[in-house]
């Protein structure tokens, strides 16, 4: 019991929380400004998403090819060439 010694451990996290509290509310302050421009620069893609889809009336998703496909059709140009 006396090797556990909590009152000592209480007392350390006790003085470790204000400390914790302070640098968890700077934290925003120091690199916010990096999140803010990778959320507007994610905002503009979507809303220029939106807008293409719109004016090509798309209504389904992207369809990305597999590197398979990819591979096979640049095999079929270069023999067809």
């Amino acid at each position: 019991m006396a090797a556990l010694d909590f009152e000592e451990r209480f007392a350390v996290i006790r003085q470790a929380a204000p400390r914790g509290g302070r640098d968890f509310r700077a934290e925003p302050r120091s690199g916010g400004t990096s999140w803010f421009a990778l959320r507007r620069a994610s905002s503009n893609s979507e809303k220029e998403r939106e807008h293409f889809r719109t004016v090509h009336r798309l209504v389904r998703q992207a369809r990305v090819p597999s590197t398979e496909s990819t591979i096979l059709k640049i095999g079929l140009l270069a023999c067809y060439l």
